[in-house]
């Protein structure tokens, strides 16, 4: 007896323009510089010192969502409107301030100087001039503490050594246009239910979900030095998942993953109860695939398991990775170990073949008539959106970064994304291009022909993984945290895994695969790319946070030598009896 949980989860949310208004714009600014103008003339003693820099950030945002379950509504929230505060206050000076420094004598994120919390929704002046001054103060005396400690951390360090703490930037000033978005919301309730009907007519499913989620964003930044931004963000997603259970317990886990920036950009109703289908019958197959062998060779990278792997080896990478001050050795040990190789390692360094070069381009929409999703005029920090080389004939020539200075760098290059507007956000690539001046067209071939050469019966080729954000790797990062002495490999996790018989070019579906010390260094080793380009939109979760991406790279990547083991995971329980649709 086998048993499989097929969800689909819908979640979406509504917003029309009228929600937005250039009177409240001029109303939440307003509040916030008056604050501001207090705080740098007047918030300091004879102990403390005033701060040096100041930034806010305030976020509109308005969230609903619709679930359903077998044709039935599971879950729905109307849109409503979330309001956030975030706050980065700098004392000391752009050298050496009280910024990047962690301590468990502090929540997370106060001993850096930032904070985000909730804002009452309501449009009154005063009442928001009240929750900005609080946790303004509040901020201002825990940023004093930071200082002396992270001053008393690195008493055995020459400070003059270590790169500044903050860029000094030219002031911005940009509103962007109110956002057009509307939502059919009853429409879309009913569209849950004919997806998740679908499910019903599958004799093994005890289980059905599916998700849409929709994002609209009003984020309004303001700082000491002058800048202005006003931005919008607008996100939609459509998840489809599901899992299975075979004889022994073991449960196997596939997601598929639709981003768009509008609701009416996502699948239509035809080309989701398709994706649907070809997921339940895909995780059908895999339950009764083959398992795989331990094998180390070359493996393919076709299609959506190309696209994950220009993201999470390459783009995700590709940013400035510096590291955290701390007064504690355990969580200096742990932040160590859970830094990934990123290009900062890499700096200066061949890192890909001779003939691939690589940038990110928030400045480019679309391509190919696609829209791009890391499109965007202005980034977290206020900085403009700027193309950046980052390879060059292989070789790492640059980092994506934000307002933290790299090397002889001295300025941003507008990639300050993964964050809260007004706060240090983490350098996030944009949208990343891969131009590669020799390529193969048949792929399969190849992979092949490699194999012969190293003697290999059979080799493999991998279409679909997991993202970072899915269920089944978020369990493994999690498992990994609390395991595992080294975090900085890869999370690829193969979902669809197939075996090619060398001799017939014959496929055979497996399952229970993970790939072995896979990172960055990995890329040293891409054998061949295809001639034919993909786009890729996705996004990536850090947290609570999400961040839109696009890449624009060849749709298959030939990689020399990859290790492949058995993930079988835990046995589990089996169903005792079966599920009432199968009667």
């Amino acid at each position: 007896m086998r048993r499989i949980m097929i969800s689909i989860l819908i979640v979406s949310i509504a917003i029309s323009g009228q929600w937005f208004s250039k009177e409240k714009d001029d109303l939440l600014i307003r509040a916030m510089k008056d604050e501001m103008k207090r705080t740098m003339a007047e918030l300091k003693t004879d102990e403390l010192s005033e701060p040096y820099y100041l930034s806010y950030g305030i976020t509109d945002a308005y969230i609903g969502k619709v679930s359903a379950s077998f044709g039935a509504i599971l879950d729905e929230l109307r849109p409503e409107l979330y309001r956030n505060l975030s706050v980065d206050l700098r004392v000391g000076d752009r050298d050496f301030d009280n910024s990047n420094f962690e301590s468990f004598n502090f929540s997370f994120g106060r001993s850096m100087g930032m904070r985000q919390s909730r804002m009452p929704v309501d449009d009154d002046y005063n009442v928001l001039r009240r929750n900005i001054w609080r946790t303004t103060d509040d901020m201002f005396k825990d940023a004093h503490n930071s200082l002396n400690s992270k001053i008393a951390a690195l008493q055995s360090e020459d400070k003059e050594d270590r790169p500044a703490d903050l860029t000094e930037e030219k002031k911005q000033t940009a509103r962007s246009d109110f956002p057009d978005y509307s939502f059919d919301y009853d429409g879309w309730k009913q569209k849950v239910r004919d997806i998740s009907r679908i499910f019903v007519d599958y004799p093994h499913l005890t289980t059905g979900t599916a998700q849409v989620s929709v994002s609209v964003e009003r984020q309004i930044m303001v700082n000491s030095e002058g800048s202005e931004v006003i931005r919008n963000e607008n996100f939609a997603k459509l998840v489809l998942s599901a899992s299975a259970v075979d004889q022994e317990g073991r449960e196997i886990t596939e997601e598929r993953t639709f981003d768009a920036f509008y609701e009416n950009e996502l699948p239509n109703i035809q080309e989701m109860e398709q994706a649907a289908k070809e997921l339940a019958d895909g995780l059908v197959s895999r339950i009764d695939g083959d398992s795989l062998i331990s094998y180390t060779g070359p493996i393919l990278f076709e299609d959506q398991a190309a696209g994950e792997l220009w993201v999470q080896l390459v783009g995700a990478r590709a940013s400035h990775q510096w590291e955290f001050v701390t007064d504690n050795p355990r969580m200096k040990m742990a932040m160590g170990m859970m830094m990934p190789k990123t290009f900062t390692d890499r700096f200066e360094r061949r890192t890909f073949p001779d003939y691939i070069d690589i940038y990110s381009d928030p400045t480019i929409e679309e391509y190919d008539g696609i829209p791009l999703l890391g499109s965007y005029e202005y980034d977290n920090e206020g900085i403009p959106g700027q193309r950046v080389k980052l390879v060059e004939e292989g070789m790492v020539v640059d980092v994506l970064r934000n307002r933290r200075p790299f090397k002889d760098f001295e300025h941003s290059n507008g990639h300050g994304r993964l964050g809260w507007p007004g706060a240090e956000s983490r350098p996030v690539f944009s949208n990343l291009f891969v131009e590669a001046g020799n390529t193969e067209k048949n792929m399969k071939d190849r992979l092949i022909e490699l194999a012969e050469d190293e003697g290999l019966e059979y080799t493999y080729i991998l279409r679909r993984v997991f993202r970072p954000n899915d269920s089944a790797t978020q369990m493994k990062t999690m498992m990994n945290m609390m395991g595992q002495p080294d975090m900085r490999e890869s999370e690829i996790k193969p979902a669809q895994l197939w075996r090619v018989d060398v001799a017939t070019g014959e496929e055979t579906l497996v399952r229970g695969g993970k790939i072995l010390n896979f990172d960055l260094r990995n890329m040293r080793d891409i054998e061949a790319v295809s001639d034919e380009k993909m786009v890729y939109n996705t996004s990536i979760l850090a947290g609570n946070m999400i961040t839109k991406v696009a890449t624009v790279a060849p749709d298959a990547v030939l990689i020399e030598e990859v290790d492949l083991e058995p993930d079988m995971g835990a046995e589990g329980k089996p169903q005792l009896t079966e599920s009432p649709f199968r009667r």
